[in-house]
């Protein structure tokens, strides 16, 4: 079984660590134009009425219970880490692209699904039935191709490019066999 907290310690000490405020990071900027920040993957795009700087960890944690907490349905720790890592940087809650990434490793896998960009029981249920590090794999191969789609079509973020391609390929680290410790 998948631990959600884990899941979201481990997002935040690999990709989505402390505070930054880039002026060309579209994800620092409230809705109404105002440069706020990001901190622990928690954006002032997505989240404009949140004081960023002063943002605790426990606060994080909370926020991504209440969105993205959907994924914690995903019964492998590193399926769920790799999918929350995903979710976090592309999509609000259950629905967008880092859905439409694990569906489409999904059916490369086998899995019998609509590729509709929805985190719900019919996706849940396909990706638990596949071998994790086989669904990883597929998993990895989807995030690089949507974001080489990304890249083609916004040559203006050339800046994220290697970001994108490292996180793409990354795989959350195995976590320790309780027999063994």
């Amino acid at each position: 079984m998948s631990d959600f907290r884990k899941a979201i310690e481990t997002v935040i000490a690999v990709h989505e660590g402390g505070y930054q405020k880039r002026v060309d990071d579209p994800g620092n900027w409230t809705p109404s134009g105002e440069l706020k920040g990001t901190k622990f993957g928690i954006s002032a795009h997505s989240f404009p009425d949140i004081d960023i700087e002063a943002l605790t960890l426990n606060e994080a944690e909370e926020l991504y219970r209440k969105v993205w907490g959907v994924f914690s349905l995903l019964e492998d720790q590193r399926v769920l880490t790799k999918v929350l890592d995903l979710a976090v940087n592309m999509q609000w809650a259950g629905n967008g692209p880092a859905t439409r990434i694990l569906q489409r490793a999904v059916a490369a896998c086998g899995g019998r699904l609509e590729i509709d960009g929805v985190f719900g029981p019919v996706t849940t249920e396909e990706a638990n039935k596949i071998d994790p590090a086989w669904l990883l794999d597929s998993i990895c191969a989807q995030a690089k191709t949507h974001y080489a789609e990304i890249e083609a079509a916004l040559p203006e973020m050339k800046p994220w490019f290697a970001a994108w391609n490292e996180r793409a390929g990354w795989l959350p680290p195995a976590q320790p066999d309780a027999a063994s410790t």
